[in-house]
This record gives C-alpha cells, structure tokens and sequence, in this order.
C-alpha cells in the first residue's frame, strides 16, 4: 500500500476515542474489545511467544534491551511500543526495523474492518478505541511476519490494558511510582496490583522493586496469589539507569536460558528521547557546540534518577536551562522540586500534542515557588532557542534539558535535526 493509503488510515483511526490525547480520568479501561478484535483476526497473539513489560518508568529501553537480546540468538522478534516520538510507525518493530508504511497500512486496516464487523454484530469489539485497534493491528503483524518473540510494552497499568490479551512467558516489572492514578488508585500498592495483573499462572514476573523493599512484600504476595513467582533483580545504590535497565534484561533473558547482553549491544540499543544527546552549533558559527538533552521522564523520581546519571558527565555540569512540559495527570511540583539546585533557570512550555496539559505559565509560577528563575513560552521552539541563548550568555559549558514528556520530544527533536544538520553535529549517546 502506498503512503497515501497509510494517511487515508490514520485519518479513520484518529476519528476514534484516543486516550494519549484526552483527559484520563473519564477513561474506560477494559480488555474486552480488543479481545474482540482479536478473536476476529484469528487469534494472532497465540501464534507467537511473549516478554510483557509493565512499570513507571524504563518500560521502552527494556522492552529494546531485551529485543536485541532476544535477536543476537537468532530468533525473529517483533516490538510493540507507545508513544512514538515522531514517526507512528514506531510503535511497531519488526527485527529491529520499524514496520514500513504498507504492512502497517494493510494491519490497521484489518482490525478497523474487525472493529467495523464487531459494530454491526454489536459485540464489545464496537467500543474499541485508538489503542485497541492498534494493539490489534501489532499482534496481526507479528504473527504474519512469523515472530518467534514479541515485546510488549503495556499503555496503561497492566491488568485491564489492551495489551493484556497474552498469555506472556515472563512479565516484567520494571518498578512502580505514583502515575495515572484516577486510573490505577492512589496508593503505590493498588497501582502494583493493577500493573501486576500481567503476570500468568506458573510464569515469572522479573522485577527491580527490591525485595527488601515495604513494596516487595506486597509484590511477592500479589505474584503469589496471581501462581507466578518473583525473580528480584537488586540495583545498586547510585547505579546509572543505563545499567539497571541492562542488568533487567539480563534476567529476563536469563529465564529464557538466553545468553547475556554483550557490552556493544547495549551501548548500540538506544531509543530516541531517553538520555538523548545533540550537540547543536552555536551563535558564533565556529565549532563549538550545546549539549541538548532529550529525555521523556514524567515522573519526579525518574526526572531525579536522570539527572543524578547526567551529572556524571564531565560535558555537563556547567549551567543548564530546562525545557519543560507537562501533562495534566503528571506531579507538577514533584517534577518541579527535582529541578532545584540543579538548573539555573526553567523555561516552561506547552506539550502541544493535544492532550491536556499544565499550562506553562501554572508551570513556571510552581518553579518560583521553589526559588527557581523561570519563564513561561508556550511554543517549545521558542523555548528550545531561548534556553539555547540563555546558556551561551552564562560563563562556563552551559547545556540544555529537554524534558517531562516524550510528546514534547517528538516536537523539539526535528527542529534540533535541522538545525544540526548545516553544522554536521552527530547525535549520540551520553554513556559516549
């Protein structure tokens, strides 16, 4: 199918209830259409096995870690991923490449059709949303291009998320903090119990909540009950995210009796947006150039945890000015407390994707509150260009972070593109 083909399906799919794009406490959280969807297709994510991925943070980087390892043994592989950052057909991976424009095309048109089916037998298949459908859509494409793996990143918690149609061979727990809670509860427990719902009878859940840990107890007791076990992967104090997220899938790889991640395929895995660097050139036209930092943490412990590994970086401990936006549902003034004492100013933007979001200037007026210098600009190309300016006036190797949403990045980052591309700047990785 051709690109326009692929337009033509997304303009139908976008018609559809997106919950990436809507405000999340009036959202409906239920497996049942996409089991539809599914049942209508044939069941294709039964002609495959699974590794599904739940937690806070660091859900994406395993879900790639354990791709490539998964890869490196020789055995085909698919990826299912959310949000895309720029392109949607990231979403998708197949062998590591995202899936091209007309494979997607004819999947998505599939699952619309099962969907289109589902309404005119009125089955629960009628209410599937934006996610259903591609979740649909992904497994469709898995089973025809005869994966013998896929990843699976959850959306949302884990027991009622679209993606819990699997009957996954390992679940993984990458950790658990507070987030979408007018969906998954209040308390990190209740949203444990919701994430944890993933876990199959007789399967391992693999996890970095520490097993000494209040939170561990309630893990092993929650698996337990659900006949799965605890495999504990313990992190280190200080230990760069880079590495836990490695030493992650190394268990999980492990309980597959799969060898271990080498040095070089976990230096070489990478996804756009998480500890991202790009030197951008500055105004003086010479060869000197900005570190700009891209990274999606939406969470106060995550954005902390990044910015503890970026200080280990002797390019990026002059003055930083940071590029922040939010979504309506994130810890404004946690994500606003983890900046103190480490940036000299905060340029507060919109997120600009259509969900709801915290204003900018709700946002800067939170980081004075904490003794912060911040502006708010509501075009986050303005705010990249004057965070930009504002470090090149300071003295000393002033850098940039971009960060609290990968929505956020997915705009910021081809303007950054093209603006390296006259000065030949290359992107790379910060552990480089």
């Amino acid at each position: 199918m051709s690109d326009s083909s692929l337009s033509s399906i997304m303009a139908m799919l976008d018609g559809l209830v997106d919950w990436e794009r809507r405000d999340r406490s009036a959202m409906s959280v239920d497996t049942k259409p996409a089991r539809d969807l599914l049942e209508r297709l044939g069941n294709p994510q039964t002609r495959f096995r699974a590794v599904h991925v739940t937690g806070t943070k660091g859900k994406g980087s395993v879900c790639a870690l354990v791709d490539a390892g998964l890869r490196r043994a020789g055995l085909a592989t698919g990826r299912y991923a959310s949000p895309h950052v720029e392109q949607i057909n990231e979403r998708i991976a197949l062998n590591g490449q995202q899936i091209g424009d007309g494979p997607l095309a004819w999947c998505l048109s599939r699952a619309l059709a099962a969907r289109q089916e589902a309404i005119v037998d009125g089955t629960a298949g009628h209410k599937a949303s934006w996610f259903d459908v591609w979740t649909a859509a992904a497994f469709l494409s898995f089973a025809e291009h005869h994966v013998d793996w896929a990843v699976v990143e959850c959306g949302v918690g884990g027991l009622r998320d679209s993606t819990n149609v699997l009957d996954a061979d390992v679940a993984v727990l990458t950790n658990v903090d507070l987030e979408h809670t007018s969906i998954l509860g209040s308390t990190c427990e209740a949203i444990a119990r919701e994430k944890l719902g993933i876990l199959s009878a007789g399967k391992p859940l693999v996890t970095c909540v520490s097993r000494y840990a209040p939170l561990g107890g309630f893990v092993s007791d929650v698996a337990r009950s659900r006949g799965g076990y605890v495999v504990y992967v313990e992190t280190l104090v200080g230990e760069p995210l880079q590495s836990q997220n490695a030493r992650l899938a190394d268990a999980v790889l492990a309980q597959l009796h799969l060898p271990p991640l080498d040095k070089w395929t976990i230096d070489s895995t990478h996804l756009p947006g998480r500890q991202e660097v790009v030197y951008v050139p500055t105004q003086a036209g010479n060869s000197a150039t900005i570190p700009v930092v891209l990274d999606g943490a939406h969470v106060p412990s995550s954005l902390s945890a990044l910015l503890y590994d970026l200080e280990r970086s002797p390019r990026l401990r002059g003055p930083c000015a940071a590029v922040i936006g939010l979504g309506a549902d994130k810890d404004m003034q946690g994500m606003v407390r983890a900046l103190m004492n480490r940036v000299v100013t905060v340029l507060a933007t919109a997120n600009q994707h259509g969900a709801p979001a915290h204003d900018p200037l709700d946002l800067a007026c939170a980081a004075r509150r904490c003794g912060l210098q911040a502006v708010e600009i509501h075009d986050p190309l303005n705010a990249v260009r004057e965070a930009i300016s504002e470090v090149q006036t300071r003295e000393g190797d002033g850098w940039v972070l971009v960060t609290g949403s990968l929505h956020l990045i997915g705009v910021v980052r081809p303007y950054l593109r093209e603006l390296c591309r006259s000065h030949a700047a290359a992107y790379e990785e910060l552990a480089n």
